[in-house]
């Protein structure tokens, strides 16, 4: 079989450079595309540096466009739905891509809970998060048969059963919604946070607001444990 290309193993250059993509060139000595299925990139840092376009992502983009190779980006993003993910990497790069060609945290969430209800599950969930998160959960929760509901920010009455808490992305407006999860959470719902990343990188130094330190600290109430999941390296959610 041919070997797993990454940016450790790829040389040369693709025309301009860049990361992944700059090593990736079609007549490279030992690399021929064709013994090759499908593609799976990271974003930030592979297609983008913090929203700059890497030099030779958008060339090789469109290339498997034209040669209807199958790939996914895949992120641990979960403020955006993928629709919105794809203008804003439309905007970027200049190509293309349908929703089905990303696969986010917030489309993990959503797998997630697909996965429960098809194992019975109907119960409630309280989600901290932005649009993206809260839509797929919601996309989760139109399955047939499910009675359990998405909530968020005041909702619901403190005495409603609530079975899970998800943490997505910390803003300046999620304090008391923090306070209300770790309510849920000594009562016995389970946490599930979308990415495990203490922090993000932003072009003009480091942005707080991932799910972690949020997560450590709410981690103490969690009478069920913790479900990490998003990370796509992982192949189950792992209970910590």
């Amino acid at each position: 079989p041919p070997p797993i290309i990454s940016n450790c193993h790829v040389q040369g250059q693709w025309p301009g450079g860049g990361s992944f993509t700059a090593g990736v060139q079609p007549n490279q000595e030992g690399f021929d595309m064709a013994a090759y299925n499908g593609f799976l990139f990271d974003m930030d840092g592979v297609l983008h540096r913090c929203g700059d376009p890497i030099r030779g992502a958008k060339s090789f983009l469109r290339l498997l466009k034209e040669t209807n190779t199958p790939f996914a980006l895949l992120t641990n993003e979960c403020r955006y739905t993928s629709s919105d993910l794809a203008k804003q990497l439309h905007e970027m790069l200049g190509v293309q891509l349908a929703d089905n060609e990303l696969y986010t945290a917030a489309n993990s969430a959503r797998d997630f809970f697909k996965r429960l209800f098809r194992h019975g599950f109907r119960g409630s969930t309280y989600v901290v998060g932005e649009q993206g998160l809260l839509a797929n959960l919601q996309e989760a929760y139109n399955s047939p048969n499910v009675t359990g509901k998405v909530f968020s920010g005041d909702d619901p009455e403190p005495d409603t059963p609530v079975e899970y808490v998800v943490i997505g992305t910390i803003n300046e407006g999620s304090f008391l919604s923090t306070e209300r999860s770790a309510e849920f959470i000594a009562r016995g719902a389970r946490l599930v946070y979308t990415c495990p990343d203490y922090f993000a990188r932003r072009p003009d130094g480091w942005e707080f607001g991932t799910p972690k330190p949020t997560v450590e600290l709410l981690e103490r109430y969690a009478a069920g444990g913790v479900d990490q999941h998003g990370r796509f390296q992982l192949p189950v959610c792992v209970c910590v």
